[in-house]
């Protein structure tokens, strides 16, 4: 939390968490829970308020994941290396929707501006529009 100076650690620290941490992707925060994958496809959501684990479970795609997770829509999308794209609910007890093969390695994060989804892989930058 802000608004110190100095040695932080016991009395502005919102929230503690020691397992099953990724090694190169960021979590995402929505609605109240935070979001982070690990290598192998494991997948952590913890409530915000409280730290506490809400789910933890392995994605149907379990490569390496160094592209950090987003939240579109109410859905939370992971890429990981080997080419999946996987599109699960963004809530607390996530459940997966769908996989999507994209046949290339991903390393970057998904984007999302104006209607469409970017995600890049390491030969093509795919577009996706609902419109």
């Amino acid at each position: 939390r802000p608004g110190a100076l100095g040695d932080v650690t016991d009395t502005h620290v919102a929230l503690r968490y020691e397992r099953s941490l990724p090694r190169n992707s960021s979590p995402v925060v929505d609605a109240g829970h935070l979001f982070m994958v690990k290598d192998g496809g494991i997948l952590t959501s913890l409530d915000t308020k409280t730290g506490e684990e809400v789910k933890q479970g392995r994605l149907k795609s379990s490569g390496k994941y160094f592209s950090s997770p987003i939240v579109v829509d109410g859905k939370l999308l992971v890429a990981s290396d080997d080419g999946k794209l996987n599109i699960l609910t963004a809530a607390g007890d996530w459940q997966q929707l769908h996989v999507l093969d994209l046949k290339e390695d991903i390393y970057a994060s998904p984007a999302f501006a104006d209607g469409r989804l970017y995600v890049r892989t390491v030969e093509r930058l795919y577009c996706f529009s609902a419109k």
